[in-house]
């Protein structure tokens, strides 16, 4: 992972931590590289702050899938398709469906 973009996010995040789409893109980064529980409490930090955003859920349902929660990932692709129902050809594509 580049160490630099660790150290430019926990910026972000010191200087923003109300800022929900920064937590959401660490967890991506997170995520691609393989730190799977690690990404988790930044896809619910942004969750807390901004819990209508559809993406989040489903990257979130990624993470947990990932790492063996099943249920929970159901439950995160459930809500993410009820806020945005247009998502669920990606969910299918990621295979969460």
């Amino acid at each position: 992972m580049p160490e630099e973009a660790v150290v430019h996010y926990n910026v972000a995040i010191a200087l923003a931590p109300n800022y929900a789409e920064v937590s959401s893109n660490f967890g991506n980064l997170l995520l691609r590289e393989g730190k799977v529980a690690e990404a988790v409490p930044y896809y619910r930090r942004a969750l807390q702050l901004a819990p209508g955003i559809a993406e989040v859920h489903l990257n979130l349902a990624l993470a947990l899938s990932a790492d063996g929660k099943r249920d929970e990932a159901r439950a995160e692709v459930a809500e993410a398709l009820r806020l945005k129902p247009d998502l669920q050809a990606h969910a299918r594509n990621v295979g969460l469906m």
